[in-house]
């Protein structure tokens, strides 16, 4: 395996960097140093740059990314001058990265459906729906797919997944400080029983902590409408199975190395014709890590529908 340039990469870089496996099976200890670096073609002044540590002013001693994770991260992650030489040299090595990749290319290269839709725009990030209603991408997507024959679920619905997160916090299990070598299978079976907990009585769970639960959940939305009834319907439309194979499968795999993503679900899912399908939707020219990152550690592996929408505005 050669860098550009034909030089042969250092063995902690002979990896392929667009692979499509969830970060978990592919997540290693081993770091990228600068000695890797270097001998992978990057100039000595770039690899220091790479390995600068900006909060602690001094550098690191790997790469702060995983190069299994290069490919994948998205370019503003890294640093907001997208052409700064050092961030280059990285992505020459990786072949890119997933966002430079247009909405169209990116569903092309993960296997999946892609829809181009168009729509009125309103100010801003806002559209104008067919009823003359200004709203967000979402819920205009989501009254669309409604008319399209959809029964959706509610957009934004996160509530199963903050009160699984409290009742396992409660007994002391905590997914997000899982430790590769340390925690043991009973630790995470019983994080997996906080999800049978909340999902066979989800109307009981929030009934214990209705406020916190409205607050938390609509704290960045301006029309607070993710309620105890908006829960409990999008348990009716993902399925109770559905969504515990989602939860539990955080609570099996995430270790706060491997920094496998919060089980969220997609802003959009419905079904139609009895089958479940889920969606990102983007006004952006490329989705960005909320979307592979669902998809690589949930959609693959537990074999969910996704589909990619981009929506541009009505041409006058």
């Amino acid at each position: 395996m050669a860098a550009p340039g034909g030089r042969k990469l250092p063995k902690r870089l002979q990896i392929d960097f667009k692979h499509k496996k969830p970060c978990y099976e592919v997540y290693t200890p081993k770091g990228c140093n600068r000695r890797d670096l270097v001998h992978a073609g990057i100039s000595e002044e770039h690899a220091d740059a790479l390995l600068w540590n900006d909060y602690h002013k001094k550098p690191m001693r790997y790469t702060l990314i995983r190069p299994e994770e290069w490919f994948w991260t998205d370019r503003d992650w890294w640093e907001n001058e997208k052409e700064s030489p050092h961030l280059k040299a990285m992505y020459d090595l990786a072949g890119g990265c997933f966002t430079d990749l247009s909405p169209s290319e990116q569903a092309g290269f993960l296997g999946l459906p892609f829809q181009a839709e168009t729509g009125k725009k309103g100010r801003g990030l806002m559209w104008i729906d067919d009823g003359g209603e200004t709203v967000d991408i979402v819920r205009f997507m989501h009254r669309r797919l409604t008319s399209l024959g959809y029964d959706m679920m509610p957009a934004y619905s996160q509530g199963c997944s903050l009160m699984v997160a409290n009742i396992n916090r409660a007994d002391k299990v905590d997914p997000a400080f899982f430790d590769e070598d340390k925690t043991s299978v009973e630790e995470r079976e019983l994080a997996c029983k906080g999800v049978d907990d909340v999902l066979s009585r989800p109307s009981e769970v929030w009934d214990r902590k209705p406020d916190y639960y409205f607050q938390i959940l609509n704290t960045l939305s301006s029309r607070k409408d993710y309620d105890r009834a908006a829960m409990l319907e999008t348990v009716r439309v993902i399925g109770v199975e559905t969504y515990a194979r989602i939860l539990k499968h955080y609570c099996m795999h995430r270790t706060y190395q491997n920094q496998m993503n919060h089980p969220g679900l997609p802003p959009l899912a419905g079904r139609k014709n009895g089958k479940l399908q889920f969606f990102f939707i983007t006004q952006q020219a490329s989705f960005r890590i909320e979307a592979h990152a669902f998809i690589r550690n949930y959609a693959y592996p537990l074999k969910l529908d996704v589909s990619l929408i981009q929506l541009t505005p009505d041409k006058a």
